[in-house]
């Protein structure tokens, strides 16, 4: 069984509204709060994961880039810290349980 890392992220577009993707599905949403724009985005991937797993989970929709080259930007800014953050909590976790856990949970950065 192959583990990919699944991150939301929600970012004030240059536009003016929030924006937020799914990555690695490159699943994404347009809504005027931040809020609405989180809320939207974990129902669209909760969807998602329901047809991946449906569908047993085909890797050309399981592992996909982003298109829009804005959410790729913001990406590229924040994977050292996402990275980062993985590698402290691989530290921190005593077991590999408690390291499968950790991935489970929200972090904010």
């Amino acid at each position: 069984m192959k583990v990919l890392p699944v991150f939301l992220v929600v970012y004030k577009s240059k536009d003016g509204s929030w924006r937020g993707f799914c990555t690695p599905y490159d699943v994404t949403c347009n809504a005027e709060s931040i809020n609405d724009a989180k809320e939207r985005l974990r129902d669209l991937v909760e969807l998602y994961e329901k047809s991946l797993k449906r569908y047993n989970y085909p890797e050309h929709l399981v592992n996909k880039k982003l298109s829009d080259p804005e959410d790729k930007e913001v990406f590229d800014l924040l994977w050292p810290k996402i990275k980062a953050r993985i590698a402290k909590d691989i530290k921190n976790s005593a077991t590999q349980a408690a390291y499968t856990k950790s991935l489970s949970e929200s972090k904010s950065l």
